[in-house]
């Protein structure tokens, strides 16, 4: 009698069925076991493949089973698996899944009842039980409940070792997974042999009823558990991009029917994915899901289509079919790509506008440097530098032009970044525009910008000027005493109504910018000289910054310096540091470059020194106190705020102890510009009768005075008003 091959234990034999039935019957399938019923399909019993070794001389003959073999009627029915944990746990042997008239569905032994437990909780362990070599099942208690050895691939010497394996070293594993934590794989060795065991705990009901430990006597199985999950890892990584895609999916089988849809395709079609999945593509059609479908033209050309395709919802959406093959070059899945054409017009638009900007920073960029610019690279916490950042904040968010004055180095543009990054137009452009660094004949052109034909050369179009470049940001307008005549009256025009009109053209053009304007001139003399406009300069004097040099703040030279030191430290990757002895000169210096010089003066240091410790200037002469003065104590001379006049300067030469300077040109010019320092802050002691009141005469600060009286050994004895 011929059976089907005996499949997850949903074969069974009749008791009326013979011997020789039940010995074909394993003959033929791996079953190990085989449920018996009566004629109402009832559950009898289990008949074990070892019962036929016992009863060999009679498989052949026409006896009945129930005549022949004692049936295991050690199960038990239940009609769902339900709380498989505690059946897994259970006394009987067996477990056998019956319908609600009772009638056989399934056998379940115990392996396969792990199977089961498996299924719900681990899917790498179920993978590898087939290559498992021992299981076993014990209780709280730590009996067993079920021990399974796989006896076909392993000699008897094998088992006994596992037998070994399973009374020496399991005992410990299980009482630590029942009692501790599972061990998802432990390396054991037991009688020169390499084991590798995996535990689980069994709970029901919510409390642990027992542990499973399941033994795999090859290395092998962690790489295959390595490979599943790596593979779990990536399907699931698949997965996630697919629903969480802006792009709507579909996914097809080779035979064209839905198997898969992901959660955009409803926001771009309109269509639900429970209304498409398992459905033909054809069958879609007709339902008015699709219009023309492209997975019916990839399943006939075999290659990738985008084409237009009309939904539900009425909309236009843009597909890509792509096929996917398998070894034999059959399709058997076909991914299509969505995308809303108003997107990709949305986008256009998007790309449009970033031209437009992209335009306006290109011509920005030709000519300009933006920086972000918080602090100014000047971080100094002295009186002048706190009292020009608190002048600094009080015009920041005012829309008022303002006029930046100082020497040349002292950091006019460093001032004029904070204005900008300290107001509301921080997140505009920035242009700087050095009026002296541009021709004459150019400039014009350059701020206005020029209309197409307006002269040869023009570029086709025409070009946008710097003004128009600003959008809404800071126009720095530097050395704006150096604008002609021509350009004077076209700047009045622009503050007067910013607008402006370019080269060539007629239409004006508004401005929509912050001016601040910086010069080292004396704007005043030159609109007593007729060189420069009257009109603008009161224009122009709204707001103005002085900056005072840096030999006037003096406090500031040493943090500076030091500040310069790790700028070009960390350009340059150096952790060079400056002696104090050579910090002293820095200090005594008067730098008429102002801070320009000393950065350039330190960068040149760090450069240039073989030492870690910068003891001695390469360029000593540049920081010979004598020669440094020249400049500095010159223009210490010269009046300050109006505090000396220029009769106490002549009186200084030619009175009051000026027999000594009639002896200057004999002198060599650093000794003599020293001796006239000496003699100046000695004159300025003497009438002012402090340190401060001789400080305020010469305009520099207190501490140079301290400083000075140090240096030349002055005879000064100090009074109650010093120490205000």
């Amino acid at each position: 009698m011929q059976r089907q091959q005996y499949i997850d234990g949903t074969e069974h034999l009749d008791i009326s069925d013979t011997a020789a039935v039940a010995a074909d019957f394993f003959e033929n399938s791996q079953a190990e076991e085989v449920t018996i019923t009566d004629g109402g399909l009832k559950p009898l019993g289990v008949l074990e493949r070892q019962a036929l070794a016992r009863c060999r001389e009679r498989l052949r003959s026409e006896y009945r089973i129930s005549e022949v073999f004692d049936l295991s009627n050690d199960f038990k029915t239940v009609s769902t698996l339900e709380g498989v944990e505690s059946m897994l746990m259970a006394a009987e042997k067996y477990t056998i899944t019956v319908d609600e008239d009772g009638r056989f569905i399934s056998l379940f032994t115990k392996k396969k009842l792990i199977t089961e437990f498996y299924r719900k909780t681990n899917d790498t362990l179920l993978a590898l039980l087939s290559l498992s070599s021992m299981i076993s099942v014990v209780n709280t208690h730590q009996d067993a409940v079920f021990d399974w050895f796989r006896n076909k691939v392993q000699t008897p010497k094998d088992k006994k070792g596992l037998e070994g394996l399973r009374s020496e070293l399991l005992p410990n594993i299980l009482h630590k997974t029942l009692y501790g934590s599972p061990a998802e794989f432990v390396e054991v060795s037991h009688e020169g042999r390499e084991y590798v065991v995996s535990t689980s705990q069994v709970s029901g009901r919510g409390w642990i009823t027992g542990a499973i430990a399941i033994v795999f006597d090859t290395k092998e199985a962690i790489e295959i558990i390595r490979k599943i999950n790596a593979l779990q890892q990536t399907v699931e990584e698949v997965n996630t991009i697919i629903e969480t895609s802006y792009d709507g999916f579909t996914i097809a089988d080779g035979d064209g029917v839905v198997i898969r849809v992901n959660k955009s395709h409803e926001r771009i079609t309109g269509s639900k994915p429970e209304n498409m999945v398992g459905k033909h593509v054809s069958a879609l059609v007709e339902d008015g899901q699709l219009d023309d479908p492209v997975t019916l033209k990839v399943l006939s050309a075999k290659k990738t289509i985008t084409m237009k395709q009309k939904v539900k919802n009425g909309k236009q959406i843009v597909v890509t079919g792509t096929p996917v093959f398998d070894k034999n070059g059959n399709i058997v899945r076909v991914v299509c790509n969505l995308r809303d054409t108003s997107e990709f017009e949305d986008l256009q638009n998007k790309l449009a506008q970033s031209e437009k900007k992209r335009n306006l920073y290109k011509t920005e960029l030709e000519h300009l440097r933006r920086q972000q610019l918080q602090s100014g690279g000047i971080f100094q916490n002295s009186e002048s530098w706190s009292n020009l950042l608190a002048k600094v904040d009080s015009v920041a968010e005012k829309d008022v032009p303002v006029l930046i004055l100082g020497e040349t180095g002292v950091g006019k543009e460093v001032v004029a970044k904070l204005i900008h990054n300290r107001g509301s137009r921080r997140n505009a452009p920035f242009i700087k525009i050095n009026c002296s660094a541009i021709p004459a004949h150019l400039i014009e052109s350059e701020l206005f910008g020029y209309e197409e034909g307006a002269f040869t050369g023009a570029k086709k179009g025409g070009k946008m000027g710097l003004f128009e470049a600003a959008g809404g940001g800071t126009i720095f307008l530097d050395e704006i005493g150096e604008l002609t005549p021509e350009l004077q009256v076209k700047m009045l025009e622009v503050l007067q109504d910013n607008e402006i009109v370019r080269v060539g053209g007629r239409k004006p053009v508004r401005v929509d910018a912050r001016f601040v304007f910086a010069t080292n001139r004396n704007l005043k003399q030159m609109v007593e000289q007729g060189d420069f406009r009257e009109d603008l300069y009161f224009r122009l004097y709204v707001f103005p910054i002085m900056i005072p040099p840096l030999r006037n703040r003096e406090d500031e030279i040493e943090p500076l310096a030091e500040y310069f030191l790790d700028k070009f430290n960390e350009k340059y990757g150096y952790r060079k540091t400056i002696h104090k002895s050579l910090m002293k000169k820095i200090r005594d210096y008067s730098w008429p470059g102002n801070v320009r010089e000393l950065e350039n003066y330190i960068e040149r240091l760090v450069i240039s020194s073989a030492a870690d410790v910068i003891v001695e200037s390469l360029d000593v002469e540049a920081l010979d106190v004598g020669e440094a003065d020249e400049k500095g104590a010159a223009q210490a001379a010269q009046p300050q705020g109006g505090s000396v006049g220029r009769a106490e300067r002549d009186g200084a030469y030619a009175g009051d102890g000026g027999g000594e300077f009639q002896e200057l040109e004999e002198l060599a010019l650093k000794d003599a510009l020293a001796l006239a320092e000496k003699k100046l802050i000695e004159l300025a002691l003497a009438k002012g009768g402090s340190m401060a009141a001789a400080a305020d005469r010469l305009g520099v600060d207190r501490t140079t005075i301290l400083r000075k009286i140090s240096k030349y050994n002055i005879a000064y004895t100090y009074s109650k008003y010093d120490n205000k």
